[in-house]
């Protein structure tokens, strides 16, 4: 039996053991009554061999329920603890993006993760909203290849990346914010030359993140006039 109330020490959220929808809260609940978690009894469908899955980031395992939570969990945070962020967390936060889908796969982008205190001031005045990237402990930047066999697409396909990025960076336990730059010319250009990227790169978006010094609820933006049956 587990102690009611009893917060769950893997959870970085410390939701409550057996919350609902809390993936996290739900497998170690079931760990302490010695029950087997759906990965141990036969793995997740899709998969083969092993029941576990790993990613590389030591021994993470990655749920459907644990995407969802970040879904409906993740907002804006401009406010950030004074901690580096661990580079592996930092690498979850990458892998996530790179499993993006992309107009025919051409997977466009590059990444580049700026801790540098003197590059995250001169990031933080690229536009009048990215002032909060100076007080990060860092920040991803996200560019594209101009030469890729769909490049009218390639923004497209760095929006896909940025959303799974952001969303992986909650599930973490991390915070962030998408400071929009493309398609901008004058802050691309801006941030190009801050960063000095290379003629082939187009600088798409800035995202600084961290621990979190600031918390509130995510707002319910569903709103049912928004959807049209086509019947």
């Amino acid at each position: 039996m587990t102690e009611k109330n009893a917060v769950c020490p893997n959870c970085p959220r410390h939701c409550l053991l057996d919350a609902p929808g809390c993936g996290r809260g739900e497998q170690y609940a079931r760990e302490l009554r010695g029950e087997s978690t759906p990965d141990e009894a036969g793995g997740r469908p899709g998969h083969h061999g092993h029941g576990h899955h790993h990613d590389g980031n030591h021994g993470r395992h990655h749920h459907p329920d644990s995407v969802q939570n970040s879904i409906y969990h993740r907002v804006s945070i401009r406010k950030y603890e004074d901690k580096p962020v661990e580079p592996e967390k930092t690498e979850a936060i990458l892998r996530a993006a790179m499993q993006a889908p992309s107009a025919g796969n051409q997977q466009p982008w590059e990444f580049f993760v700026v801790t540098d205190p003197a590059k995250l001031e001169a990031l933080s005045m690229v536009s009048p909203y990215s002032g909060c990237t100076k007080d990060a402990p860092a920040a991803i930047v996200s560019a594209y290849r101009k030469e890729c066999p769909i490049p009218e697409y390639a923004q497209i396909d760095l929006s896909i990346a940025m959303e799974n990025l952001w969303l992986e960076t909650d599930a973490q336990g991390l915070g962030g914010v998408w400071l929009g730059i493309a398609p901008l010319e004058e802050r691309m250009k801006e941030v190009e030359t801050i960063l000095s990227l290379p003629a082939s790169l187009r600088a798409f978006a800035i995202f600084p993140y961290g621990y979190p010094a600031e918390s509130r609820a995510q707002e319910d933006r569903f709103d049912a006039e928004r959807i049209h049956y086509i019947r």
